[in-house]
């Protein structure tokens, strides 16, 4: 007895949802991904390359990188805000306008809250490199020669 090849085929959920007759359990999303697969309409999703896999990946890193420098540059402008101290948004601001306050006595900052913004400060230097490193290795060419980014546009 010999069993034939099948073919892998990934169905979206949202597609074999309407086939679901009763509540979630494993043997219902069975008979209803059965009922779905058997349409002759239905569309199936492509398997993932190992390329897109790592692009997917790193666009997740850079994503998590960049809201976690937001963060800290919004908590750094809100806490200055609060004494009366205020400057744009953005990295380029944030780089411009905290050395010089961090080094000026004359400023309404406590020397604990000057701390606290030395200790932020030295906390978000190093997460700038950190995004540009992983941009810099999306665009490094693959296994096969090309950058991840070519056929995601």
């Amino acid at each position: 007895m010999q069993i034939a090849p099948r073919q892998v085929r990934l169905i979206p959920a949202q597609f074999a949802r309407p086939f679901v007759k009763s509540n979630k359990n494993d043997s219902g999303d069975e008979e209803a991904i059965a009922e779905a697969v058997a349409r002759q309409n239905m569309r199936f999703v492509p398997i993932k390359t190992g390329d897109q896999l790592d692009l997917q990946s790193l666009q997740r890193v850079r994503e998590r990188l960049v809201h976690r420098r937001a963060a800290l540059i919004n908590q750094i402008r809100g806490s200055l805000l609060e004494r009366g101290i205020v400057f744009a948004k953005g990295p380029a601001n944030l780089r411009k306008q905290i050395p010089p306050l961090l080094e000026d006595a004359e400023q309404n900052i406590t020397p604990r809250m000057r701390t606290l913004l030395a200790h932020l400060w030295q906390e978000w230097k190093p997460s700038t490199p950190t995004t540009a490193t992983v941009a810099a290795v999306t665009e490094q060419p693959s296994a096969k020669g090309e950058s991840l980014l070519s056929g995601w546009v």
